[in-house]
């Protein structure tokens, strides 16, 4: 069974496209309206040759039928457009974009597992293979690091994902003591001239246009075998959530 997020993303994108779809079309219905609307009071001021009576004297009411049926339209597709904007932010604020997803495996030795990470949607490194990758980490808990462009709020609110990338995985420890005396791993996602792009995008990000700022985040969770976790970017930083299989 697929994550709680994936199956909210999914679904918030498919009402994500039916609204913009009628909204779209109630606008262009109501455009259509009001373009024969203006033809047609154009015309009404046009008199007969003969009689001098307007052409469209008896046809007043359909006008106004055309007129406020516009009215109606287009507040009915500007209003679906403002809630498909609301559901396009809550998507980008609160649900996030699943990246990726980490399933813990068992390992070779004592306090060993194998982590294994796959990519949702977007590549988890800068290679373009493999999809799938698999580490051996010591510890009770892994950390999945990563590095984010956050961009102003307003570019974010119009649906504008985070540039992010996922630099490192490294099994640790919930107590202090083990985490100083016992061995840990790390494992760089990156390469080293993308991680001095990213030292540079640091120092001097907030510098670019419609950029807030250039950070880090990461996620850890326990490392017990058979457990899966789904990891979202959202323009704060990454979520985790457990999933079942």
């Amino acid at each position: 069974m697929q994550g709680g997020i994936q199956k909210t993303v999914g679904r918030t994108m498919s009402i994500l496209s039916c609204l913009y779809g009628f909204a779209i079309t109630l606008l262009l219905f109501s455009l259509c309206l009001f373009t024969f609307f203006m033809r047609n009071s154009v015309y009404r001021f046009r008199r007969h040759p003969d009689t001098r009576e307007r052409l469209r004297s008896q046809k007043l009411g359909r006008d106004a039928g055309m007129f406020f049926g516009g009215l109606f339209f287009f507040f009915a597709g500007f209003s679906s457009l403002n809630i498909a904007f609301f559901l396009q932010s809550y998507r980008t604020f609160a649900i996030g974009e699943p990246i990726a997803r980490v399933i813990i495996l068992p390992g070779d030795a004592d306090d060993t597992f194998k982590v294994q990470i796959q990519e949702l949607g977007t590549k988890v490194n800068d290679n373009s293979t493999p999809q799938r990758q698999e580490f051996f980490l010591k510890g009770d808990r892994w950390t999945l690091e990563g590095n984010i462009v956050r961009f102003n709020p307003w570019i974010s609110f119009l649906g504008v994902e985070p540039v992010y990338q996922l630099t490192r995985l490294q099994g640790g420890y919930f107590k202090y003591d083990d985490e100083v005396t016992k061995e840990r791993t790390v494992y760089s996602l990156i390469n080293r001239p993308t991680e001095n792009w990213w030292k540079v995008a640091f120092e001097h990000g907030d510098l670019l246009p419609f950029v807030n700022i250039a950070h880090g985040s990461a996620v850890t969770q326990s490392m017990k075998e058979g457990y899966r976790f789904d990891v979202s970017v959202l323009p704060s930083g990454f979520t985790v959530e457990r999933t079942v299989e």
